[in-house]
Order: structure tokens, then sequence, then C-alpha cells
């Protein structure tokens, strides 16, 4: 199992810049993460006049049983919640949640919340906003993306060391967030013996998320009925300036058709450097295929992703057009990397509930 699909399945620019104040990051956000002054969510009588370019609908909800070696230990959730409209541009709103159930969150807890802002009319992500919280280890990170200049600007706040990492850097041509990476592959018209592959960030470096098709199988699948289902298998991997990452391995179980729901995983992925987790495993168990009475989308016609170009330790080498250059000369963009420690004060706060 890669990476970026376990971010989606189970931990699950331009907008503003990153918060000010330390204590509004350690408090338990009541709501949606991604709240802004002036945001306003749009109707279906709106999305009737301007159609959406973004390919799923409104209140489509997806909902996984996750098992380890069989023994169910929790819920992942994903789902578009809404679309809305800010400092004017529309965005659909994602979000996606893993927690462990009661047995299990007594033992170890994960209680883990995603969301990002995807483009309504060019599919381009604008920002997320994650909050993870793993036994007593909490953090926060928000990630924007610039698309004038082509940085990405990473803030992740680990509350229980009491520290800020702050990092921008070049993201290059193209690059999806690891969650919206989920409904970018959706999207892939996929047919026996295909490969693509995705840049996408994660863990402060620029990926290569690549999937191969293996033919199609039988399945069962919890929220479709006894029956199995015909679905593709596909097989996803990481890679690193082309090098294959081995962050996990696994096999991906997606219905032909009707938005290529994934609904099926096994396989394991890497805890630490010297720790592998195998036995994991996902199967849909609810879909909620949108919220009725609204307008459907007009997608664009799918098309692939400039190829990443080479890089170094998970940086792209490419030369920017000059709109680009001009963009990050009048704003002053440059690469960075610091770290802050929190004040005293805050970092001895309890841990949000």
């Amino acid at each position: 199992m890669t990476r970026p699909l376990l971010a989606a399945l189970v931990a699950l620019f331009g907008l503003s810049g990153f918060p000010d104040s330390f204590p509004a990051e350690l408090q338990a956000p009541p709501g949606y993460l991604l709240r802004e002054p002036g945001l306003r969510e749009l109707g279906p009588e709106e999305l009737a006049a301007r159609p959406a370019r973004f390919a799923f609908p409104v209140g489509e909800r997806l909902v996984y049983q996750v098992r380890y070696f069989g023994v169910e230990v929790g819920f992942a959730r994903i789902e578009v919640a809404r679309f809305v409209e800010h400092a004017g541009r529309r965005y659909a709103h994602l979000v996606a949640t893993a927690r462990t159930n009661e047995f299990w969150s007594a033992l170890f807890r994960v209680d883990d919340r995603s969301e990002a802002f995807v483009d309504l009319d060019d599919g381009r992500v604008a920002r997320s906003r994650t909050r993870t919280l793993h036994g007593r280890k909490e953090a926060r990170e928000e990630i924007l993306y610039d698309w004038d200049t082509h940085f990405v600007r990473v803030r992740k706040v680990k509350v229980h060391q009491a520290s800020v990492r702050e990092t921008s850097f070049d993201f290059g041509p193209f690059v999806h967030d690891v969650f919206d990476a989920f409904y970018a592959l959706r999207r892939v018209p996929f047919t026996p013996d295909v490969e693509v592959e995705l840049p996408v960030y994660a863990s402060r470096k620029i990926h290569g998320f690549r999937i191969r098709t293996q033919g199609t199988r039988a399945v069962g699948v919890a929220a479709l009925g006894p029956a199995p289902v015909a679905a593709l298998e596909l097989r996803p991997y990481d890679t690193i300036d082309g090098q294959r990452y081995e962050a996990g391995d696994g096999r991906v179980y997606v219905l032909a058709g009707e938005g290529q729901v994934p609904v099926r995983l096994d396989g394991w992925f890497r805890f630490t450097d010297f720790i592998r987790i195998g036995g994991v495993a996902a199967e849909l168990v609810s879909w909620e295929r949108g919220r009725p009475g609204w307008p459907p989308a007009r997608p664009l016609p799918w098309s692939a992703p400039p190829l990443a170009p080479e890089s170094v330790e998970g940086r792209p080498r490419w030369d920017p057009p000059p709109r680009v250059l001009a963009a990050r000369a009048a704003r002053g963009a440059l690469p960075y990397e610091k770290k802050l420690r929190l004040p005293p004060e805050i970092a001895a706060a309890p841990p949000a509930q």
C-alpha cells in the first residue's frame, strides 16, 4: 500500500497565509478545518447556471471498514462535503476521516481528519489541512499550493513535541496533494497493461505515484450486495527521484465505470524505517452517490499530467516558463526551511480532545 493511497483511505492557494496564532493551532477545531472569512457555500441553482468541471458529485460519501489481519479496527470515510466559493474562486471541499473503534482506541487511538479545496473549474488542488491523533501524538499540517509561482508551502505543528516546521519549495510543472490524488486516479481511463504516474506532494518531497493495471477480478463488496462484482486490479507504488520507494505495497480493486470507485484494498505499509505493518485491508461498506437535485458536472476530458521532471531528493529540476519566473520575482518567492519551538505556555497545554 502506498503512502498517498494510505493517506486518502486511512489517515485519511491562494486563499490566505499561514495562521499567526499558535494557540489557535492547538485548539480542537469544531466542524470543518478549512474555514475562511467570507467563505460561501454554493447551491444547486448556481451549479446549474455554471456547471462544475470537477467530476464527482457533491454529497458522494465512501465508507470503508478497515481490518488488521481480519480484525476490524475502525472505519475510514472520504466525501465531497460541499461546493464553496471564496475570493472569486469555486472549490470542491473534500473531507476524509479515519478513526479506530472503541476497543482499539483503548489500546492505541487513531483519530485523523484531512480536508482539501480542489478548484471546481480547473481541477487543481489549492489547499489542504490535516489533523492527526495517534496515541498521545498530535500533529497539524497546512499545505498551500501557489499555481502562479509553482511553490508549495507547508506548515506542520507537532503538538506533542512543541515544534513547528515550515517548508517552501518549487513543486515543478504539476502536482497533486495526497488527498486529491484519490479523485484524480478515479478519472484515469485504465485499460489492461496500462501504467500511469501522478506527481504527488508528501512528506516534504514530490513523489512519483504510479499505478499499473493487472486485469479484472471478481471481488466481494459489502456495499454492493452478496454477489461478487467485476473490478479492475491495480498495483500502486511510489518512486522518488525515479527510483522505487518502498513505502508499501498492495492491491486496489476499483469498479470499472461508475466513477471507478475503489471497493477493496489489501497490502502493507511502512510505519517507520524499521517497522513494516502488513495484513491491512479496507472494504467499501457504504456508498452514497450524491445529493439529489444537483445538476451533473461537465468535467474536462482526462489528460495525463505533465511528465515529472528529474528531481534530486524529491525536489524537481525544471525550467519554469517566463510567467512563473515573473510571478516569483514579483512575490519574492524563494525556497526555505525553518524550525520553530512553541512557547512554553502553549507547549504545556493539554492535548486537544
